[in-house]
């Protein structure tokens, strides 16, 4: 059995994966192609803002913008969760590495949606690192969300040469005379909770953005209809497991096992990543929902 950090890892980063697919599901099965296409913008913008986010955050503690610093000071808290990793080598040019066990992926293929696991895949990888380091070379040549594959394959290049000299500057200490020193001691790298919290709120504003402008205020009560059948399988997951632990599914167990707070005030990410309208669509259809169909 898995160790109960894990299980709790897992549950938590469970959230980001129901909240996609079903928000996205439902926009693809009402808007068709169109939606697809609007998924796809959503999924550029949730791992653009990630990307640029983490860019701007090591800027100012004077880091370079590597793939080393990507990726040992990044805002990916799957540590924690029951992802398998394989270390190739990671250098300030190259990230090299296979993951050959994803929960988010296999959440949803077990759910039916390996279209919408295979989209993720496609759009998110390449503007991720790109939005950090935008001349970094992306290949993702293999995929666990592609029928019949065994491990995701990562192979993202950082070629100085790529670079104008003020570029270089910006990634590489050694292209930097004037180079002191960072201050990469101050950074705090997300645990479980608060850096899945923080994905899920940025991917649900990215979702609702791209949607809106594809389709207006139709596109509302597609979203709200996804976000309350992906809360309704998170319980039910989340009651599963309590049950399994033979715990109480009360306020102690959500806070441990639930990627949300239980007030939006209480998850900062949204006033950071969203405006006015997406919150109070976030309050309404996603954490007094929660409160609802849950009854904690």
């Amino acid at each position: 059995m898995k160790k109960l950090s894990v299980i709790q890892a897992d549950n938590i980063t469970l959230g980001l994966a129901l909240i996609y697919l079903y928000m996205g599901k439902n926009i693809c099965e009402t808007f068709g192609i169109e939606g697809e296409s609007a998924v796809r913008r959503g999924l550029a913008e949730y791992a653009a803002t990630r990307g640029s986010d983490l860019r701007k955050k090591h800027q100012a503690l004077g880091m370079k913008t590597n793939l080393k610093n990507f990726f040992y000071y990044g805002s990916n808290p799957y540590s924690e969760a029951s992802f398998v990793n394989h270390m190739g080598h990671v250098t300030e040019e190259e990230d090299v590495r296979q993951t050959t066990y994803c929960p988010f992926v296999e959440e949803m293929i077990r759910r039916g949606q390996r279209r919408l696991a295979v989209t993720y895949c496609e759009e998110v990888h390449p503007p991720l690192w790109q939005s950090y380091a935008p001349t970094a070379i992306v290949n993702l040549g293999k995929h666990l969300a592609q029928e019949g594959s065994d491990r995701c394959l990562f192979d993202v290049f950082l070629r100085p040469g790529r670079m104008t000299a003020e570029q270089r500057k910006e990634c590489f200490e050694a292209y930097d005379p004037d180079f002191k020193g960072d201050r990469r001691e101050e950074y705090i790298t997300p645990d479980s909770k608060t850096g899945n919290c923080a994905m899920t709120i940025i991917m649900a504003a990215s979702l609702y953005r791209s949607c809106t402008e594809a389709f207006g205020a139709d596109a509302v009560p597609v979203l709200e209809k996804g976000a309350e059948e992906a809360l309704a399988d998170y319980i039910q997951v989340l009651r599963t497991c309590a049950g399994k632990l033979q715990v109480p599914f009360d306020q102690a167990f959500v806070a441990e096992n639930y990627v949300f707070s239980s007030t939006l005030e209480e998850d900062a990410a949204w006033e950071e990543f969203a405006d006015e309208e997406i919150r109070a669509f976030a309050r309404r259809c996603i954490y007094d929902k929660f409160h609802a169909l849950a009854g904690v």
